[in-house]
C-alpha cells in the first residue's frame, strides 16, 4: 500500500514537471525537408532541440541548390487549418522520393541555424543569398542556399504556396532534381496571440457538435488529459488495495490444542 501511494505521488510531481518544462505547443512550429532526389533519409524521432534540428540538416546532405522557405507565424496546426490553399505544397511533398518531417520543433526569430546546418554539409564558403520568385535564378556550378521569405499562412490566399511552387519551378529549369528544400516557421512578435487568434476563428467556424474534444472545452489540455488517464489505474487499484484491507479481521479466539489420545 506504501508503495502504491509512492508511486502516485511520483507519478503526480511527473505531471507536474512535464506540463512546467515541456515547450507550449503554441511556441513551436513544423519542420519540413524534401529533395527532388533520393538522399539518406534523416532520422527524424529524436529531434526535439533546434540544435539537433542543425544535425538532421547537416546529415541530409548538401545539394546543388538548397532551398529555405521561412514563413512567418507557422504554427504545427497551420498545416491542417489552410489544408485548401496548400495544395501545390501537398503535391510537391507527396512526389518527392525523399521526405523528413517533425511537426512540432521549438520556433525561434530566424532559421540561421538551419543555414548553418546546411553550411556543415556544402562547406562553409558556400554562397548564401535571399531570392525572391519575381527575381530570374542563374545557373550556377557551386552549390548555394537560397533563402526565400513567405507570407504567414492564411485560410483565404494562397501566395505562400504559389510562392513554394514558382520557386521549386525556377530551381528545375537550372539545376534539375539536384536540389533540396525546407520549410520551417519563424517566430514574429506577438506569434503566440496570432496562433491562439488563427486557431479560435478557425474552431468559430465548425459547429460545435463537429469540434474536437479539445476545442469544446479550453481548460481541458492534452496534457491533463494523458495525466488523468495515467493516474486512473492507480487510483483503482489504491481503492481495491484498501477495501481488501478493511475485510481483514482479527481472530475473535485462539485455537485450543488438541488433547492426544
Amino acid at each position: 500500500m506504501a508503495r502504491l501511494s509512492a508511486l502516485a505521488v511520483l507519478l503526480s510531481a511527473l505531471c507536474a514537471h512535464v506540463a512546467a518544462v515541456a515547450p507550449s505547443s503554441s511556441d513551436s512550429t513544423p519542420f519540413l525537408l524534401w529533395s527532388g532526389k533520393t538522399i539518406p533519409t534523416p532520422g527524424t524521432s529524436a529531434v526535439s532541440s533546434r540544435a539537433q534540428l542543425r544535425d538532421l540538416v547537416a546529415g541530409a546532405g548538401c545539394a546543388k541548390v538548397n532551398i529555405v522557405f521561412e514563413q512567418a507565424d507557422l504554427h504545427p496546426l497551420s498545416l491542417k487549418q489552410t489544408h485548401a490553399t496548400t495544395h501545390r505544397l501537398r503535391r510537391s511533398l507527396a512526389d518527392a522520393p525523399t521526405t523528413a518531417k517533425v511537426f512540432f520543433v521549438p520556433a525561434a526569430e530566424s532559421l540561421d541555424d538551419v543555414v548553418a546546418g546546411l553550411k556543415d554539409a556544402c562547406g562553409a564558403s558556400v554562397a548564401v543569398s535571399h531570392y525572391s520568385d519575381d527575381a530570374k535564378l542563374e545557373a550556377a556550378s557551386q552549390p548555394r542556399i537560397l533563402r526565400v521569405a513567405l507570407d504567414a499562412p492564411s485560410v483565404h490566399s494562397d501566395a505562400p504556396d504559389a510562392t513554394i511552387a514558382r520557386t521549386l519551378a525556377a530551381v528545375n529549369a537550372v539545376a534539375g532534381d539536384d536540389w533540396t528544400a525546407v520549410l520551417s516557421g519563424v517566430q514574429t512578435p506577438g506569434f503566440s496571440h496570432t496562433v491562439q487568434k488563427r486557431a479560435t476563428a478557425s474552431t468559430s467556424l465548425l459547429p460545435y457538435s463537429k469540434r474536437s474534444l479539445f476545442q469544446k472545452y479550453v481548460f481541458f489540455s492534452p496534457g491533463l488529459f494523458m495525466c488523468i488517464f495515467a493516474m486512473l489505474p492507480l487510483v483503482i487499484v489504491a481503492l481495491l488495495g484498501v477495501r481488501m484491507l478493511m475485510t481483514i479481521q482479527t481472530p475473535s479466539r485462539f485455537e485450543v490444542k488438541k488433547k492426544e489420545k
